[in-house]
């Protein structure tokens, strides 16, 4: 194997190896957990670092050997090796409202030791599961699902002075099976079970089920905890500026406003922000621009005059609160990022301990019971938030709860919000609210644990006034009839369908990241080779059903999911299709819905729709074929990424400071705390002042360089110095105060202008210009020294000769114009060159008049003709056969070696 193969297999390994180390355990104790059950105490969350998001168990059950058959729901987790019979527990847990690609960084499932009999620890283990199909009613031991064979985690360390004790909360670290789970059709099924069921101790461990926790009225409920990071915004920018003195002087009516977006999670976005520009450092007075990509809905407002009352918002004690709003008030579907409940003060700061909030949708429209249980509509709620602290805002007589976006309100159900606290500090307020439409169930400052108490000690009909932030659009939801296509096949079924929506029903622009259709049945809907498209398309009227590419009317589709098998999630009522985040919908023409499939798997679902709405739908499937105006009731979630946005409040007051905030939300729904920042917004008048303008003594010689130098300074600093020259702009070298620029001149000449410009912060400009000379008094160089040239007789002569200068060259010249020329260089003869030596000058002139001259000697010879030369008209030297001798005597050389040469080959011939 080579080496690094081993190196990659060994890395592999230890990844194996690693999710199976043992997390925290009953060291937890020390920090009081024991007292509480909530683990996230000793989290960083307290620091603002990161949060959990906690899901509670939806099917909880122990399964024993020696009752095979018997079903214990309702009994404590079971964990035993007892002689003769074993004892495992099984977890189910509902992830179906977390997206798939949902960023996080550690996911744990926590138990609570309920009870023991022994005192011998054995290490225990979650395995998984990919069977969902079990309930807690019917789960034994004979019909357990089967798991995998290696444990996804284990405690195996023991404390002191054992592994488990009883009264804490242990954990178990399910990263992989988390993110598994969300992949597919987000149910997680777990079986704890010891390790080596081979060895016999009689010992048992009881850890709290949800049945018992709800009975004894205990925070014992098994739950996943999922750590997230909390995002933050930094670098806060107006036109580019943080500092003085710029930012004291912005001079644009529509300043932009930027900032940066921080997650630790793993790619983590930026799926909303909200800016606010305002008059005042307290930003409470006036707003004047408000920039927000999510829309608030008023479920119930009291108008000031409702109630209000001592309640769970201004108890010390320990206090579990259910309020519930019919649908007749829900006017909107969507993804609730914010509660605002509606207070008797109009601004404030409170801060809960242990808050814990609950969201579900039910069909059951009654009031609210005394049973907290019964009142979920045999559904299991979603937490939205959980903070060991959570400071709430109270602004405008509203106080937020900014929770995770994990929960979907629908308009079609009633909707609960469950609240539950152990204490506040800070404002004291109360909600408003009047007396009919709604209902509320609560237990406050019981002696038994109120917290978790299972009975409400009062219930009356009564609204609370509450506006819900939603993020995403509700395009349509007046439909009331439910239709089988595409989500209510049959099996084996498949087709194509199209759904267009107008563009007036949209009015919303962004990258679509969710589809949602609110639905009149209960589950999920699978389909084999799914695959959906988008297309904003210009195409009018009804779709063809016979030509479904025409109704794209020339526009590309855009391919945002493709899986071999996909699962359209049930998410309260409302079917979930998350889609890639790479279409971009612009809201200039209409948009149309795409599905493809090869096969309906399972599922019977009914979408909500109504004929003639503004939509229409085309499809060709196996079992149905056609077209009609039918508008079915959906949802779109965008995803708005930007980092900057343009003011586009109330017109600025020159000299007039003013003070802004921006916050962002991360894609769990997770705000950031807000970061401000502030401007003054003056115009400026005044030119960048200069001085100590230099530059190279003029005239310079052509080839040298110039440095042109300026002092320039302004209130708002020089934002850029340029120096332009022959048409071109060179940006300026800053040293504190002084600009400047050197460069060659690439010509001589006179009065060579430049200018130099310098610019402010406020966007004013100062012009200087000057010029100066350059002169050339060098010669042009040889590139390379002319040489002597020899020809035969006859032989023309071709000698290229070359020069250069900065200038340019103008002209060549020849002493004996008679019998030679020289054009760029090129030295021929004229005539037929008698034998003899020609002693030449030849001159190159540059286009400043500077010369140069060089020499060069032609010797002719003639090597063989018989023909008598004619003489050269220029005269020979008396000496010419002493200076050709060597010549003579090289030539007769080679006669000599050729006459060897010839006499050799004749030989051996």
């Amino acid at each position: 194997m080579k080496k690094y193969s081993l190196i990659l297999v060994t890395i592999l390994i230890f990844g194996m190896i690693v999710p199976i180390i043992p997390t925290a355990t009953s060291t937890y104790g020390s920090d009081g957990v024991a007292d509480y059950g909530l683990i996230e105490n000793i989290s960083p969350a307290a620091l603002g670092e990161t949060n959990n998001s906690v899901i509670k168990v939806s099917d909880d059950a122990p399964v024993s050997s020696g009752n095979p058959d018997t079903n214990y729901n309702g009994a404590s987790l079971e964990v035993s090796n007892w002689t003769g019979n074993l004892g495992r527990s099984w977890l189910k847990f509902n992830l179906k409202h977390l997206p798939n690609d949902l960023p996080f960084t550690r996911a744990t499932v926590n138990l609570y030791t309920w009870g023991a009999v022994g005192t011998t620890d054995y290490p225990i283990g979650i395995y998984f599961s990919e069977n969902n199909t079990w309930t807690e009613e019917t789960v034994t031991w004979n019909n357990q699902p089967a798991y995998d064979a290696l444990p996804a985690a284990v405690i195996d360390s023991p404390a002191s002075p054992n592994m488990f004790e009883f009264g804490y909360w242990y954990e178990w670290e399910i990263t992989a099976e988390v993110i598994e789970t969300l992949e597919q059709d987000g149910i997680l099924s777990l079986a704890v079970r010891l390790v080596d069921e081979d060895t016999h101790s009689n010992t048992v461990l009881e850890f709290a089920s949800r049945e018992i926790s709800i009975v004894n009225e205990y925070d014992g409920i098994p739950y996943i905890s999922l750590e997230y990071a909390v995002p933050t915004t930094s670098d806060l920018l107006v036109d580019g500026f943080s500092e003085s003195p710029q930012i004291d002087y912005i001079n644009s009516v529509n300043p932009e406003f930027s900032w940066t977006f921080n997650d630790a999670d793993p790619n983590d976005i930026q799926k909303n922000h909200e800016l606010e520009v305002w008059n005042d450092p307290a930003f409470d007075d006036t707003l004047l621009m408000h920039d927000n990509n999510s829309e608030i809905t008023l479920v119930h407002d009291t108008g000031g005059v409702g109630v209000s009352s001592i309640d769970l918002f201004d108890i010390q004690m320990e206090a579990r609160c259910q309020f519930k709003w019919p649908s007749s008030m829900i006017s909107k579907s969507g993804v609730v990022d914010k509660l605002f409940i509606e207070m008797d003060a109009l601004s404030g700061k409170t801060s809960y301990n242990d808050l814990q909030i609950y969201m579900l949708s039910v069909d059951d429209s009654s009031d609210l019971g005394t049973d907290f249980q019964s009142n979920y509509d045999g559904q299991t709620p979603i937490q939205v938030m959980n903070r060991s602290v959570f400071t709430a805002i109270l602004e405008n007589g509203f106080m937020e709860f900014d929770i995770e976006n994990t929960f979907i309100v629908n308009s079609g159900l009633n909707l609960i919000i469950e609240f539950r606290h152990r204490s506040f500090s800070g404002t004291a307020v109360s909600s408003n609210y009047t007396n009919s439409g709604g209902s509320i169930a609560f237990s406050i400052g019981h002696p038994s644990d109120s917290y978790n108490r299972a009975t409400a000690d009062l219930t009356t009909t009564r609204t609370h006034g509450l506006k819900l932030e939603i993020v995403g659009h509700d395009v349509f939801s007046t439909g009331a009839s439910t239709n089988s296509i595409p989500f209510g096949l049959s099996v084996g079924d498949s087709g194509r369908f199209q759904f267009k929506y107008n563009q007036s029903l949209i009015d919303d622009e962004g990258v679509i990241d969710k589809i949602l259709f609110p639905a009149g049945l209960v589950g999920d809907v699978v389909y084999e080779n799914f695959s959906v498209y988008l297309v904003e398309t210009p195409h009018a009227g009804k779709l063809s059903h016979t030509d479904m590419d025409s109704n794209y009317a020339g526009a590309s589709p855009t391919l945002v999911l493709s899986a071999d098998e996909y699962i359209v999630r049930d998410v309260g009522g409302v079917l979930v299709i998350d889609v890639d985040d790479i279409f971009s919908y612009t809201n200039t023409h209409n948009l149309m819905i795409e599905m493809r499939f090869d096969s309906f798997v399972r599922g019977n679902q009914r979408a909500l729709y109504v004929s003639g709405g503004g939509g229409y739908r085309a499809f060709v499937s196996t079992p149905f074929t056609g077209n009609d105006t039918s508008t079915y009731n959906m949802l779109l979630e965008f995803t708005y990424e930007p980092d900057a946005v343009a003011y586009s409040g109330s017109p600025l007051v020159n000299a007039t400071t003013y003070y802004w905030r921006v916050r962002t939300c991360d894609s769990m729904g997770i705000w950031s705390p807000w970061e401000t920042s502030s401007f003054k917004y003056e115009v400026l008048t005044s030119l960048p002042a200069w001085s100590s303008h230099l530059e190279t003594s003029s005239p310079i010689e052509l080839g040298e360089s110039m440095t042109v130098s300026i002092n320039a300074t302004h209130t708002t600093g020089i934002r850029q110095a340029q120096l332009e020259v022959d048409g071109t702009n060179h940006t300026m070298v800053v040293a504190g105060e002084s600009y400047s620029y050197s460069w060659v001149p690439g010509s001589a000449g006179e009065d060579i202008s430049y200018t130099i410009f310098l610019e402010s912060y406020s966007r004013t400009w100062a012009t200087i210009l000057n010029s100066f000379d350059v002169e050339d008094t060098t010669s042009p160089a040889w590139t390379s020294t002319p040489g002597d040239r020899v020809l035969d007789y006859g032989e023309a002569l071709s000698y290229q000769l070359a020069a250069s200068d900065l200038s340019g060259i103008a002209s060549w010249s020849v002493d004996d114009t008679t019998n030679f020329e020289i054009t760029d260089g090129l030295l021929t003869n004229r005539t037929t060159l008698a034998t003899g030596l020609y002693d030449l000058e030849v001159t190159v002139t540059d286009n400043e008049g500077n010369s140069l001259t060089g020499n060069i000697r032609v010797a002719v010879f003639d090597f063989g003709s018989t023909t008598t030369p004619t003489s050269p008209t220029t005269s020979i030297p008396s000496t010419a056969l002493e200076e050709l001798g060597w010549l003579i005597a090289a030539l007769i050389g080679v006669i000599a070696f050729l006459a060897i040469i010839v006499l050799l080959q004749y030989r051996k011939s």
